[in-house]
Parts: structure tokens; sequence; C-alpha cells
């Protein structure tokens, strides 16, 4: 019964740490710092990471960008994070 009882265990730890980290990036332009430092490894297959949002200035700025980086689908975009 104890062996069952940690095998249990083992795999529902395991099963957690496969699930990617949800992440949203402000201020992701193509060519820019960040695009260029980030993006090569947290699109890349053994990222821990999955990219959820993007927020620019604009929502067609921020629009532009997944489109232009190959965001997946899906990705939330959102302009202007003061609501001003």
């Amino acid at each position: 019964m104890v062996h069952s009882t940690f095998n249990l265990r083992l795999n529902y730890t395991c099963s957690i740490a496969m699930v990617p980290i949800h992440i949203g990036i402000i201020g992701l332009s193509p060519g820019a710092w960040a695009a260029n430092a980030h993006l090569p490894y947290l699109q890349s297959p053994e990222s821990k990471f999955k990219i959820v949002a993007v927020c620019n200035s604009s929502v067609e700025s921020a629009a532009k960008s997944v489109k232009e980086l190959r965001l997946p689908g899906g990705v939330r975009t959102y302009g202007n994070v003061q609501g001003k």
C-alpha cells in the first residue's frame, strides 16, 4: 500500500511540473530587445512558458506584434495598461 501511494504522489507531482507557466509580455515589438533576447527561448520546445498575452501602446500595435512574431493563435492583445 505504501509503495502504490508513493507512485501516485510521484506521478501527480511530475504531471504538475509539466504544465507551462502562462505569461504576458508588455512592450513586445519585432526587432526590439525583448523579441531578440527572450522570444527564441520562449518559443522553443524546451520552454516552460506559454505566451498568452501581449500589451503594447495600442491593441493594434500588440496585434501587429503577435502576427509579425508568429505567436500562436489565441494570444490576447491589450493596449495602454494605464487606461488613459
